[in-house]
């Protein structure tokens, strides 16, 4: 369904093409963030989102906020993965994950969500504009220091964006 695919731009486009229901999102983001960051518009690819979820209880709930990770190490992470080399490849498992990316307490993992196959992306870079989908969606201003989110792919597998020991 054409309607289904984010091709990444503005959160305008976005909101144009996803039915509002699909994406279950931090209205704070769509309120004060009009535009995706100019990074955005760089990004080829097209990642064909099923949900993101900004996971918003860490706002609320003391107990969640030690899984938050700092939005200024998860785009320095971001950067590594667009130099990484390689195939990302997971085995099947309903929820197999793996950490990419981890640096003072943030971290980027990827999952394959396929309970019966093993997951391939074309790159390490899939995973960076992921997790770029997530920083656009869950962030209410560009002040935002703080981030905790997951993107869903119709593909079975999701980025994550959180607070880890590293």
């Amino acid at each position: 369904m054409l309607f289904s695919k984010i091709i990444i731009g503005s959160v305008v486009a976005m909101l144009q093409m996803q039915p509002a229901a699909a994406i279950p999102i931090n209205a704070a983001a769509v309120s004060t963030n009009t535009t995706m960051p100019a990074s955005m518009t760089l990004v080829q690819r097209i990642i064909d989102v099923d949900t993101v979820d900004c996971h918003d209880e860490w706002y609320q709930e003391p107990a969640v906020r030690s899984k938050i990770a700092i939005t200024k190490f998860i785009r320095e992470g971001m950067e590594y993965l667009r130099h990484v080399a390689g195939v990302p490849k997971l085995g099947p498992g309903s929820n197999n994950c793996e950490r990419v990316s981890c640096s003072n307490w943030s971290a980027i993992a990827w999952c394959n969500h396929d309970p019966d196959n093993s997951n391939e992306l074309p790159s390490y870079e899939t995973i960076a504009e992921a997790a770029e989908i997530i920083l656009a969606w869950c962030k209410a201003s560009k002040t935002e220091k703080h981030i905790k989110g997951q993107v869903y792919s119709k593909q079975k597998w999701s980025v994550v964006l959180e607070g880890d020991f590293c």
